[in-house]
């Protein structure tokens, strides 16, 4: 597998790069061999996530904290998720009988601080009122639904559109 590019704070990348980086195939190295049970000998061999089946709820935890033996560093590049329509056709098995694939974020956790500490706020979607609302510790406010991308995206919140099982 390619190594990861390592984007800077300025720049900004889509869900679906993340999404894509998440499916792709990853040769182990050589602290992760796996052991083939027919030759018992450890061998080097690569790995890939797939999804058969999607949830009615999404959750996707962004890797935001990249760690090595001496350091660690957060990660602060924009992800760029939508909000409207998250398309996961591109992210399924092609052998899954998937019918529905599109998703509507309905909250966020933020991350802001580093890898000693932080602060987390959570932005929600209130159906009954038709607003994105912000919650910092005992405050919560409305914000404008462009505030609602922001660098500090750690955890999003999806709900699957059009099903039948909501």
């Amino acid at each position: 597998m390619e190594e990861t590019k390592v984007h800077s704070a300025k720049e900004a990348i889509s869900l679906y790069d993340c999404l894509k980086g998440f499916n792709s195939e990853e040769v182990l190295d050589e602290n992760n061999r796996w052991h083939c049970p027919h030759c018992k000998v450890d061998v080097q061999a690569s790995k890939t996530m797939s999804l058969y089946r999607l949830p009615r709820i999404l959750i996707i935890h962004l890797k935001r904290f990249r760690r090595s033996e001496s350091t660690s560093k957060k990660i602060s590049v924009l992800v760029d998720y939508p909000i409207n329509k998250l398309d996961m056709s591109g992210c399924v098995m092609k052998t899954a009988r998937v019918c529905e694939t599109e998703y509507r974020l309905f909250g966020v956790t933020n991350h802001y601080g580093g890898t000693g500490g932080g602060h987390y706020t959570a932005i929600c979607y209130n159906p009954v009122l038709e607003k994105w609302l912000e919650s910092d510790d005992s405050f919560v406010t409305p914000i404008a639904e462009s505030k609602v991308v922001t660098s500090a995206g750690y955890v999003l919140f999806y709900q699957r559109v059009n099903s039948s099982t909501n």
